[in-house]
């Protein structure tokens, strides 16, 4: 399947996008993985193109309880 794409509007940043888009902050590694082309930014100035890569199937059986 394809990546979505997310338009970064200003002030995003890695960890906002990441929790806007799987609702989990700590998903950076995978976004900043998936846009190696993006990596040199830190605060996003608005209308970047940023890939936004489906979540790996196993990652639902290691959240917690109340995160399911």
């Amino acid at each position: 399947m394809r990546d979505r794409i997310y338009i970064a509007e200003s002030g995003d940043t890695w960890d906002s996008i990441s929790f806007k888009n799987y609702e989990d902050e700590f998903r950076i590694e995978l976004l900043m993985n998936a846009n190696k082309d993006l990596m040199h930014i830190f605060v996003f100035g608005g209308g970047e193109k940023v890939k936004i890569p489906e979540l790996p199937e196993d990652v639902s059986s290691s959240l917690p309880d109340w995160r399911k």
